[in-house]
């Protein structure tokens, strides 16, 4: 009689270890099963003319937030909006005659695998204009 209750007693003793080791905060009930991550830019190329100006590409993301990498010098700021729907660049104007290129990176801060990408910056010489047009193979 005294083994079967102390039997007893270990096995409710290691049941309720089980389950207070089964109660904690970063319990996800969804697991596996969370959407993936959605991160699409376009178009991925900028091109500015040697006056500078703003740019903006549409976003299409289901993250939280996008995290902007280093600027090239000539870029004034680059930011999303507070819909996460349009990334904008503004560019300084070119005072010099070479062709000014760069990239930003983007990437999401989702605290999960993140996705990276980069957008390609062009900007003409002093003066000049970009005659640029989007085209479909």
């Amino acid at each position: 009689m005294r083994n079967i209750m102390k039997s007893t007693l270990y096995t409710i003793a290691l049941c309720g270890v089980a389950l207070l080791g089964s109660c904690n905060d970063d319990y996800d009930p969804i697991g596996n099963n969370k959407p993936a991550s959605k991160f699409r830019v376009s178009p991925l190329s900028l091109a500015f003319d040697g006056n500078g100006g703003e740019i903006s590409v549409n976003v299409n993301t289901n993250v939280p937030d996008v995290a902007v990498g280093t600027l090239p010098e000539w870029v004034e700021s680059a930011a999303m909006n507070e819909d996460m729907t349009l990334f904008t660049v503004k560019a300084k104007a070119n005072t010099g005659i070479p062709v000014r290129t760069g990239i930003i990176n983007l990437t999401t801060v989702t605290g999960e695998t993140e996705a990276s990408l980069n957008l390609n910056l062009v900007q003409a010489g002093a003066g000049a204009n970009i005659i640029y047009d989007d085209f479909v193979l």
